[in-house]
């Protein structure tokens, strides 16, 4: 072998290479960004209401992309780590969303009581943290997961900053 043939090798190579980075930027491309949707309706006129209240605790994973909470892929709330919001809804039975820019939404069933706040505490998906490694995993595997719990007191929500909705 030449040394002009070892550069064709190493040239496929960088080729083969190059081929799949492309392939998984474009797959990133396509994901897209979420943004929080405008013009969400949440109350309807002369129903009965009820609170969502939904906090993210401040931890490592995850800790640079900001948790999106929304119903049939409209999103009206936008977290960081540490901060909470509170929105009030039509009372009865939701789908709720929570996702990250790229990543797919894990869903939760909740049913909002009239008159009733109902909690949703926001954590980074465990099973997630493995897919930081692999672009291709990270689309495949929820960011974030909701769990419904009993509400914090107002004295531990002190701890976290309360967001409102741009």
């Amino acid at each position: 072998i030449t040394i002009s043939g070892m550069k064709l090798v190493c040239s496929s190579k960088i080729r083969n290479v190059m081929k799949k980075l492309m392939f998984v930027f474009s797959i990133l491309l396509v994901s897209g960004c979420t943004t929080l949707s405008k013009d969400v309706v949440l109350v309807s006129e002369g129903g009965e209401t009820s609170k969502l209240l939904v906090y993210r605790d401040s931890a490592f994973q995850n800790a640079m992309v900001s948790l999106y909470v929304g119903k049939s892929d409209e999103y009206f709330m936008k977290l960081r780590n540490g901060q909470y919001g509170v929105v009030e809804m039509d009372a009865g039975p939701y789908v709720i969303q929570a996702k990250a820019d790229a990543s797919p939404s894990s869903l939760i069933q909740v049913n909002l009581k009239p008159d009733e706040i109902t909690c949703l505490e926001g954590a980074p998906n465990k099973q997630a943290l493995g897919a930081v490694f692999s672009p291709l995993m990270a689309n495949a595997v929820p960011a974030f997961l909701l769990t419904q719990v009993d509400c914090p007191s107002a004295e531990a929500l002190k701890d976290y900053k309360l967001v409102t909705k741009p």
